[in-house]
């Protein structure tokens, strides 16, 4: 948890110093007491088993309502007001955030693409938090969920009695190690990103894991081919660009996750993923 502690530390010190340059560039004041690093700048605070299956709730419900939004326009509007009840009779209004719940309650068509495609993406996010607490298997860093499986894995429609008993009973899977995770979402995550930002070739990655410095970069259980990461049945260096772009987006949702298991803010929509 050190070196994520001080990756944090260093995330809020860039853009502390990217604010100073912009503030002075504009000729203005800093506020009174500003500076670069703050003691607490690097503090984790890793959420509870409880909080954690309720925030996956919330994230399976942003995603059941951007997955609706894919239907046929009758079959969407149809099928909201029972979300929407649902959320509402579940009392768990003070577990999502305030434009989680604007994407929630947005009428049938008027959910514009991107809002769409970001709330479909929150099924990894969800199905990390769900594996953490042992009610579901997550599939290979390539492969997007069952999003059934996800649904009934996270509580969506349960009644409030039962999301009570699961609330208050739940706990961690021991098998489930948050901080090992964690270095496996940033490896994953940091290879597919470096290689599409990059020259786009081959490396040996674990060779590349093992002379890491500022990260652990686990590879433990990650499918490589030719020493590479694979996607698919071939090394990322000569897959297909779109199973590429998918699997960076699974990896994006999931490193979120990850991050904010670790406790790196406790509002998910504020957890950073550098890489």
């Amino acid at each position: 948890m050190e070196l994520y502690s001080k990756q944090k530390a260093e995330v809020q010190r860039h853009w502390r110093i990217r604010y100073q340059e912009e503030t002075e560039r504009r000729g203005q004041p800093l506020p009174d007491g500003f500076v670069i690093s703050e003691p607490d700048d690097g503090k984790l605070e890793p959420p509870n088993a409880s909080r954690v299956f309720l925030r996956s709730c919330c994230l399976a419900s942003v995603a059941l309502r951007g997955l609706a939004a894919t239907w046929d326009a009758s079959d969407e509007q149809q099928f909201l007001p029972s979300l929407i009840d649902w959320v509402t009779k579940s009392q768990l209004s003070d577990a999502f955030e305030p434009e989680e719940l604007q994407v929630i309650s947005t009428p049938a068509g008027k959910l514009d693409q991107q809002r769409l495609v970001d709330a479909c993406w929150r099924w990894e996010g969800a199905a990390v938090l769900a594996a953490s607490l042992g009610r579901m298997t997550l599939p290979a860093h390539d492969q997007v969920v069952n999003t059934q499986e996800c649904g009934e894995a996270c509580g969506l429609f349960a009644e409030r009695v039962e999301l009570d008993e699961i609330e208050n009973s739940i706990s961690f899977d021991p098998r489930f190690g948050r901080t090992e995770f964690a270095n496996q979402a940033l490896a994953v995550h940091w290879r597919i990103r470096q290689f599409m930002q990059g020259r786009q070739q081959a490396i040996d990655f674990p060779a590349y894991a093992r002379g890491v410095q500022w990260a652990e970069f686990n590879l433990r259980g990650i499918p490589l081919i030719d020493d590479d990461l694979a996607i698919g049945d071939k090394p990322i260096s000569i897959a297909h660009p779109s199973d590429v772009e998918t699997a960076l987006s699974i990896a994006r949702e999931r490193h979120q996750a990850a991050n904010w298991l670790i406790g790196w803010e406790p509002v998910y929509s504020e957890v950073e993923t550098p890489t």
